[in-house]
């Protein structure tokens, strides 16, 4: 099973429930069912805690690299994107993978492959938009008739 998304702070809560319902005499397999997770985990937090106690049951940090642009960071960029391609010398108003890049990189100098700026939009909740090449906000309807003829270039 994936790790389940929320904060540190409400997995490290989920853990203790799980025991908690096997200290009140619960299976594992039962208090798994319960917390939506497997018992097989259930079992390896227990035997975690068993061995080091509270500090056991702490969740680390996601694995994978860490994101090249810190909070106060990504915060600014959707600041940045949200003025528009126009406000950044692009000629349409249509953001494409390619022209973020570049912002990323003018305004923070930190590079950021094309191909990899999907993810990072994501994350940030902006999407693709289907109707016109090009990237928005989620909440916000396709760009500008511009779009369409922008071809999704640079």
């Amino acid at each position: 099973m994936a790790r389940p998304k929320g904060s540190r702070d409400l997995l490290e809560q989920r853990r203790r429930r799980a025991l908690a319902l096997v200290e009140a005499g619960l299976s594992l397999s039962e208090a798994g069912r319960r917390m939506h997770c497997a018992a097989s985990s259930v079992m390896r937090w227990l035997h975690a805690w068993q061995r080091s106690g509270s500090f056991a049951l702490k969740v680390g940090r996601p694995p994978g690299r860490p994101w090249k642009l810190g909070p106060a960071q990504r915060l600014r960029l959707v600041r940045l994107l949200l003025q528009g391609p126009a406000a950044h010398g692009y000629p349409t108003s249509c953001w494409t993978t390619a022209r973020i890049a570049e912002v990323i990189e003018r305004e923070f100098g930190t590079h950021y492959h094309h191909d990899h700026i999907g993810r990072l939009m994501h994350r940030l909740g902006w999407a693709h938009q289907d109707a016109a090449p090009g990237w928005a906000p989620v909440s916000s309807r396709p760009i500008s008739p511009d779009c369409r003829s922008c071809g999704g270039g640079t």
